[in-house]
């Protein structure tokens, strides 16, 4: 099942929250099962991580950026609910999301910051640099030599801070949000054990007798 990203309406928290709400209550459904305080528990603490973050958000900016991938967390769990089925596909499709922003960790310390931001935006900018200074070397060999040698003085710290930093924080979270959601799954469409199976008969295959 798949869909293409368009524009939708600025969410709020609080409509995070009501998504998270209805959750909970298609989850006290399996209340009997084994493994749902374990599920509910991780789902609270997600929930506790992503509000810690938007409540720490040093601008408005930030904050509804912050708030646009928490109600994507919770579209997606409630997916995973609705339609177990296609639990990958969502998952796949949530961390491809353009509103999506790694928030993870038992205190957050694997969440998407202002640093990140910059330093990816940098990133950027730089490689964009790079190549610019590439195409017009043959017809400006000084200015495009200059602007070469400040792209790779830009290039080098933020992409090393993007693939050490950014990027293994959100392989990290990536990791965490796959086991939760897996868990969801597990728990609303558990996979019933596989069978011996029988012949069509009916009857065990016997085996020959072996005379002496």
């Amino acid at each position: 099942m798949g869909y293409f990203f368009r524009a939708r309406p600025q969410k709020t928290q609080d409509d995070a929250q009501k998504l998270l709400v209805e959750a909970f209550q298609k989850l006290q459904a399996y209340q009997y099962a084994m493994s749902w305080q374990s599920v509910i528990n991780q789902i609270r603490e997600k929930q506790l991580v992503i509000q810690q973050q938007i409540a720490q958000a040093d601008n408005q900016t930030t904050k509804e950026k912050l708030i646009g991938s928490y109600f994507l967390f919770a579209e997606t769990l409630t997916g995973c609910i609705d339609a177990p089925a296609e639990q990958q596909t969502l998952v796949r499709n949530y961390h491809k999301s353009p509103d999506y922003y790694h928030i993870g960790g038992d205190k957050g310390q694997y969440s998407y910051t202002f640093i990140d931001n910059v330093m990816t935006k940098l990133t950027q900018m730089s490689t964009t640099m790079l190549v610019c200074s590439l195409i017009a070397l043959p017809f400006d060999l000084t200015g495009s030599l200059i602007l070469l040698g400040l792209a790779i003085f830009i290039l080098a710290p933020t992409l090393f801070y993007v693939i050490a930093e950014t990027n293994a924080n959100k392989l990290e979270v990536q990791q965490e949000e796959r086991a939760l959601f897996a868990s969801v799954t597990a728990l609303v469409h558990p996979v019933a054990p596989t069978e011996d199976k029988v012949p069509a008969d009916g009857q065990q295959a016997s085996m020959p007798f072996m005379g002496s």
